[in-house]
């Protein structure tokens, strides 16, 4: 989600409002299958005007990350 702020109540940033450029809402992990029909459950709370999906193919041994697409909601 982009443009995000949060108030914070305690430590070293009380009462400041903090502002955040792009957050994940959400990190969700699958095994790959060529036939797969992934649905996530959104947060209830998300912007989906301000909001994105990422994808990406990763190798689980090597971490190589083979593809990725982005969709604005």
């Amino acid at each position: 989600e982009r443009d995000v702020t949060n108030y914070v109540p305690r430590g070293e940033n009380r009462g400041r409002n903090l502002y955040h450029e792009q957050v994940v809402r959400l990190f969700k992990s699958y095994a790959y299958s060529p036939a797969a029909k992934v649905e996530v459950e959104l947060p209830s709370d998300l912007n989906l005007e301000k909001s994105a999906v990422v994808v990406y193919l990763q190798d689980p041994e090597s971490f190589v990350i083979s593809g990725a697409a982005m969709k604005q909601l």
